[in-house]
């Protein structure tokens, strides 16, 4: 029976080994894109942020913690939410401006 030997293999920076071609450009960093299209709309989407927030019960840990300190995954949930909202919102608004053109249309 053949002897096995157990080999611990080092980690790649103990290798001495070049980063991969990926990293070894330094990139600079991704802008962000918390732009807001209309500026007089600014304040009704932070009101969303908190109603959202409210709603999923993170109102209290962002008020304890400040929005800095709130995982990925929390502050992701609050803007998926968002996101939701505001679609239901325009698909609202159009389905309304629609019925509105088609009784104007039939009116003449």
């Amino acid at each position: 029976m053949p002897k096995t030997v157990n080999i611990m293999l080092a980690p790649l920076y103990k290798l001495n080994m070049p980063p991969a071609p990926e990293q070894a450009e330094r990139r600079a960093p991704m802008p962000r894109r918390r732009r807001v299209v209309l500026p007089e709309a600014r304040r009704g989407l932070d009101r969303l942020k908190y109603e959202v927030a409210q709603d999923l019960g993170l109102a209290d840990d962002i008020q304890d913690r400040g929005w800095g300190d709130m995982t990925t995954r929390e502050v992701g949930h609050i803007g998926g939410q968002m996101v939701r909202r505001l679609v239901r919102h325009a698909e609202e608004d159009l389905a309304r401006s629609k019925g509105q053109q088609d009784r104007e249309d039939q009116g003449t």
